[in-house]
């Protein structure tokens, strides 16, 4: 296998490259325009994200005000069940 010597320039070269190359990968002092974003799914670019959007937001909303109810339930469950408690 024959050896490759490289000038210091070229050294020089190949050094910045491959720091540019690390930084842009690992994002650190690269502007956000040119870090390398991951890859997005197929079905992202075959649907608007806007109808993909509202019905998760939808259910989201929903499960929060069931949460919400199910706490203030269990909230005036529990004051209940510490007022009989005293009272015994």
């Amino acid at each position: 296998m024959k050896k490759t010597y490289f000038s210091t320039r070229q050294q020089g070269s190949l050094l910045r490259l491959l720091r540019t190359e690390r930084a842009i990968t690992t994002g650190a002092n690269v502007p956000y325009s040119i870090r390398r974003q991951p890859a997005r799914p197929p079905i992202m670019d075959a649907l608007p994200a806007k109808k993909i959007m509202k019905p998760l937001l939808r259910i989201a909303h929903l499960i929060d005000r069931l949460n919400e109810r199910i706490g203030r339930a269990a909230s005036w469950l529990i004051l209940a069940t510490v007022l009989i408690s005293a009272g015994n």
